[in-house]
């Protein structure tokens, strides 16, 4: 069984939204299972679990970061976009060894058919 780790960071005013992607990802457990897949939601939570070193080693063993922000980022939210963004820029992202050649080109040509980035 392959497990997917996933950081959900959220700003306090999207707390809601937060547990609702929690809830989707106990749902989509129920689907990928019988493929060999299950997601493991990583939480995080600074006044309890440990100081910005804690949460890079947190962060840094998961395969993704979904950060929800609203109208605010502030205090913690901040830090923590910021921390997986730069994690990611310094190639501290899970490796694209065992990606497929549709993936490889779905991915080198993002940017022209959808008008967004991303980062490796």
């Amino acid at each position: 069984m392959k497990t997917i780790k996933i950081m959900v960071a959220a700003a306090e005013e999207l707390h809601e939204e937060k547990l609702e992607f929690s809830n989707l990802i106990e749902h989509l457990n129920e689907a990928l299972a019988p493929r060999g897949i299950v997601l493991k939601r990583v939480k995080w939570n600074p006044e309890t679990d440990g100081n910005l070193e804690d949460f890079k080693a947190k962060l840094n063993d998961c395969e993704m970061c979904l950060s929800l922000y609203w109208r605010d980022l502030t205090g913690n939210s901040q830090q923590e976009l910021t921390t997986a963004y730069q994690e990611l820029k310094a190639g501290q992202n899970p490796p694209t060894g065992d990606m497929t050649g549709a993936l490889k080109d779905f991915k080198a040509n993002f940017v022209t058919n959808f008008g967004h980035f991303y980062l490796e």
